[in-house]
């Protein structure tokens, strides 16, 4: 499995901080600044681009501080393509992937994209790439986390983390010396 995968070649923790409001919006918001919602202001799931100016993300800082990098995000919830945008220094690429038949598909979409950057991005060129996939936690939302439909989501998503991992392995191998990291994580 994809997860199996990133366990073998990486690290993994099974600790969690619950020091701020568990929505994903504040959550996000959170892993991609560094700054808990009692600092960004962001409590909710409905956007505002205002906090990012004050508490730039990864994104922003990335632009500001080495434009030359290119960055990338691909998702398929709205609010990840929002906050690619905000904070002043905007993603190069922000590829927002609308619902198409299910999640699942959605996000198998999701995987292609990030799979078709990946192969096109240039070894003498570094990158940045987030990608998000909702399947999982649309599922938990509205099946609960025991359900088959939570199953089939996290099974779903294994299989585009494997088919992603393949694509860097390819890309590692044609590009001699060259290494992605990758990061994992929920909200």
């Amino acid at each position: 499995s994809g997860f199996r995968i990133l366990m073998d070649q990486g690290v993994t923790g099974t600790t969690s901080f619950v020091g701020h409001t568990t929505l994903s919006g504040p959550s996000w918001s959170t892993i991609l600044t560094g700054a808990w919602d009692n600092k960004t202001g962001v409590f909710n799931n409905i956007f505002s681009p205002v906090p990012y100016n004050s508490w730039p993300t990864a994104i922003n800082l990335i632009e500001y501080n080495q434009p030359d990098v290119d960055t990338a995000v691909i998702a398929d919830w709205q609010y990840i393509n929002d906050i690619a945008d905000a904070g002043g220094y905007p993603a190069d690429v922000n590829d927002f992937v609308a619902f198409d038949t299910s999640w699942e598909d959605t996000d198998d979409l999701v995987a292609q994209r990030t799979i078709d950057l990946i192969n096109t991005t240039s070894a003498s060129d570094s990158a940045f790439v987030f990608s998000y996939q909702v399947a999982v936690d649309e599922a938990g939302h509205a099946a609960g986390g025991d359900s088959p439909e939570y199953r089939a989501a996290l099974i779903n998503t294994s299989e585009n983390i494997a088919a992603i991992m393949t694509a860097i392995d390819a890309w590692e191998a044609a590009n001699p010396g060259q290494q992605w990291t990758v990061i994992t994580t929920t909200d």
